[in-house]
Parts: structure tokens; sequence; C-alpha cells
């Protein structure tokens, strides 16, 4: 795991370990342009920066969610 966390791109079944996530479901959230991901040679590579910033982001939607804007 701590060797992921120095790559910035990672192919599709290291992205789901790291993520946490299923293939179908790390390809739904490439598709729906939440984590970055393209086909090279026939293969994917995932921005692992970009799962960071996912999860970031879900982590901030959140916190408004229970917290209200004013914290």
């Amino acid at each position: 795991m701590e060797l992921l966390k120095t790559m910035k791109w990672i192919g599709l079944n290291d992205a789901c370990f790291y993520a946490r996530k299923s293939i179908t479901t790390m390809k739904k959230l490439i598709a729906e342009n939440k984590i970055y991901g393209a086909k090279k040679g026939g293969e994917w590579i995932v921005d692992r920066e970009s799962i960071d910033s996912y999860y970031n982001c879900e982590r901030d939607e959140m916190r408004i969610k229970l917290h209200g804007r004013g914290l």
C-alpha cells in the first residue's frame, strides 16, 4: 500500500485495492469523471491523486451535510 501512495498512475486492480472499490464501481466513477482513468495499450490506468481528491471531496460533502455550512 505504501508503494501505491508514491505512484502517480496505477493499474485498475491496484486502484480498486487502494480505493477499496470493486472494478465495476471504479469504472463507473471513471465514466462519471469523478476519478480520472484511461486505457493505455488495452489496460486501464488510473490517476491515484484523483482517487484521493474524490475521497476528500466526498468527506467534505459529508461534513457539510452533518454540520451545516457554518463549520
